[in-house]
């Protein structure tokens, strides 16, 4: 998904930020190699991992910023919805659906596929404004509540079938 690549991202902020922080959140289905190389690269006071977590709203709303290092196609992750719901702005490559669902600027940051220094330098502008940070990740949440909620899904997928319900009856 993206980790093993990712680490240049976060060795990049670092050196603007040398304060930052960075939680690795999921399973290790790499069985360490992500933490080795960590460590081997001297960030083991910059990334942390948290493993596996049941409730990842704890982890979201103490963050800051939200980023998805993917770089396999995917249709809607719902890793980006929960950290939008939770009013985080969204930094991540822009393949797949990902930007069908992140709107560049406005709730969230997208940037070329495999670009890792523009990666960083978008995590570093939230870093650097965290004004406009609150902004994106505000509109990301009003977002994920108009237009992906389960109300509106549910209300979607009725229209769906009256329509289709409709043609068939005129067939």
């Amino acid at each position: 998904k993206g980790h093993r690549d990712f680490i240049e991202v976060v060795e990049l902020v670092r050196n603007i930020h040398p304060d930052v922080c960075f939680q690795f959140i999921g399973r290790d289905e790499m069985r360490g190699e992500i933490a080795r190389l960590v460590y081997s690269r001297g960030l083991g006071e910059v990334v942390k991992f948290a493993g596996f977590q049941s409730n990842i709203w704890p982890w979201l709303t103490s963050a800051q910023i939200f980023g998805l290092p993917s770089r396999q196609t995917e249709g809607m992750p719902t890793a980006v919805l929960e950290a939008m719901g939770a009013g985080l702005p969204v930094v991540a490559f822009s393949i797949g659906g990902i930007s069908n669902v992140i709107r560049n600027g406005i709730d969230g940051q997208l940037v070329d596929f495999l670009d890792n220094p523009s990666m960083a330098r978008a995590i570093v502008a939230l870093l650097d404004n965290p004004a406009h940070a609150r902004r994106l990740g505000s509109q990301a949440r009003a977002r994920v509540l108009s237009e992906f909620s389960l109300r509106r899904c549910a209300d979607d997928h009725a229209a769906l079938w009256r329509e289709l319900v409709k043609r068939s009856a005129h067939a």
